[in-house]
C-alpha cells in the first residue's frame, strides 16, 4: 500500500464514519501528544536521580535544618508541592481527552442512527444499502470512540503509578536524610 492510498483509505474511513471521527481523532492525537510529553518529563526526572527531585528536596532540608523540625517539614512540603504541581499538570486533560473519546462515540452512533431513520422516511426499506450507509456511521463512530479512549486509559494510568512510585521513592529517602541532618543537628 503506497502512501497515497493509505491517506485515501483515511479519508474514505473519515468520510463513511461521519463528521464525529474527526473530533474522535483529534482528541487521541492530542491525549497521546501529552502523553508522551508527561512521559519526557518523568524520564527526565528518574535519570537526573541525586541531581533531580532528590537533590531538591535535600538541599530544602539542608538549607532548613538550622531553623528546627516544624521548618524542615514546611520546607519538604513546599518543595515537594513543587514536583507535585510540575508532574500532575496534564494528567486531568487526558483523563478528560479518555472520558471525550467515548461520548463522542455515543454522539456519531445517534447520528448514524438519524441518519437511518432520515434515509428510512426518504426511501422506505426498499434498499438495505442506503440503510446500511447510517449503521456502518453509527458503528465507526462507536468503535473508534472506545478504541482511542481505552490505550488512554492505559497509559495514563500506567504513567501515573510510575510517576507516583518515583514521588514516593524520593520521598522515602528525603524523609530519612530529614531524620538523619536532624539527628545530627540535634547533637
Amino acid at each position: 500500500m503506497t502512501k497515497l492510498s493509505a491517506l485515501e483509505e483515511i479519508r474514505a474511513l473519515l468520510v463513511q464514519g461521519g463528521w464525529v471521527l474527526f473530533p474522535i481523532f483529534l482528541i487521541g492525537l492530542f491525549a497521546w501528544i501529552l502523553l508522551f510529553e508527561r512521559y519526557f518529563v518523568y524520564r527526565r526526572a528518574k535519570s537526573r536521580g541525586e541531581h533531580g527531585m532528590l537533590a531538591t528536596l535535600r538541599r530544602s532540608i539542608s538549607d532548613a535544618v538550622s531553623l528546627g523540625r516544624n521548618a524542615v517539614d514546611n520546607s519538604l512540603k513546599l518543595a515537594t508541592h513543587a514536583y507535585d504541581v510540575e508532574f500532575d499538570k496534564a494528567f486531568p486533560t487526558i483523563s478528560v481527552c479518555a472520558s471525550l473519546a467515548p461520548m463522542l462515540g455515543l454522539l456519531g452512533t445517534v447520528s448514524g442512527m438519524v441518519h437511518v431513520f432520515r434515509t428510512i422516511q426518504l426511501f422506505g426499506f426498499g434498499n438495505p444499502v442506503l440503510i446500511a450507509d447510517g449503521i456502518s456511521e453509527a458503528l465507526l463512530t462507536t468503535q473508534a470512540g472506545l478504541l482511542v479512549s481505552f490505550p488512554i486509559v492505559l497509559a495514563n494510568n500506567q504513567l501515573l503509578n510510575r510517576l507516583n512510585n518515583l514521588k514516593a521513592k524520593c520521598w522515602k529517602e528525603a524523609l530519612q536524610f530529614e531524620n538523619e541532618q536532624l539527628s545530627v543537628e540535634e547533637k
